[in-house]
């Protein structure tokens, strides 16, 4: 069986001194991301596989203190010492960070996360509950939205999947294409923070969608590896 080649990241933003680097899921993702942290004098500490399904372990979870190398949740702390990388498909991932603390959150923003289900609070809301507890207030954070699927491709059958929508049909009606039901994740999330106080000028997105992005793996497209998403801080 011939060694995966590594590759170098399909986008990289960099927030102070923190980097975020996204990996074509279809091109050896995690060895490209091995090395590109080791390139960068740091090591992946923390590989997040976060949960498919509501009510699953680490569902809506964000980890401040994670102690094993491999974990289950939507959210993970990143600061000095503690790097993470993160998979996904066609769901977007966002890092939330206070540069002048040093600290910040790689967050799986998939509909299950999203979605403000019985205890009203989604992954969005979870992690900034998280910087507020560790002193960051809201205007002082910046975000950066990765690659996800585009309300274009991200639809959805209106009456099949009622249960799926019911927590966006209810909370944010305008996100959902009420013919194609396509859903705006981004937008969704961009929303989000800004109702929170993140300044709007301090919100990013890379502007790829999974789907249409051949740098990037699509489960709608048809790809059965996942994107990763690293993030670490120099």
């Amino acid at each position: 069986m011939p060694l995966a080649t590594a590759v170098e990241p399909t986008a990289v933003k960099r927030l102070g001194n923190f980097t975020i680097a996204t990996f074509n899921g279809k091109q050896s993702a995690l060895t490209s991301a091995l090395k590109f942290t080791r390139d960068h004098n740091t090591d992946l500490k923390h590989i997040v596989s976060p949960p498919s399904k509501l009510g699953e372990p680490g569902f809506q979870a964000v980890i401040v203190y994670p102690s094993d190398h491999h974990i289950s949740a939507d959210g993970v702390m990143v600061q000095k010492g503690q790097s993470a990388g993160m998979y996904s498909r066609d769901c977007p991932i966002l890092f939330l960070c206070d540069q002048s603390r040093g600290h910040g959150l790689l967050l799986h923003c998939g509909r299950p996360a999203m979605g403000k289900w019985s205890g009203g609070r989604n992954i969005v809301s979870e992690a900034l509950y998280t910087m507020e507890s560790w002193e960051s207030r809201p205007e002082d954070l910046s975000a950066y939205i990765t690659a996800g699927i585009s309300k274009k491709w991200f639809t959805h059958d209106l009456e099949k999947d009622q249960e799926l929508l019911a927590p966006f049909l209810r909370d944010v009606p305008w996100a959902i294409d009420e013919k194609t039901g396509g859903m705006d994740v981004i937008e969704i999330i961009r929303v989000q923070l800004m109702e929170a106080r993140v300044i709007q000028d301090q919100i990013f997105h890379d502007g790829r969608c999974t789907y249409e992005d051949d740098g990037l793996a699509s489960k709608r497209g048809g790809d059965a590896d996942s994107n990763f998403t690293a993030a670490f801080i120099t």
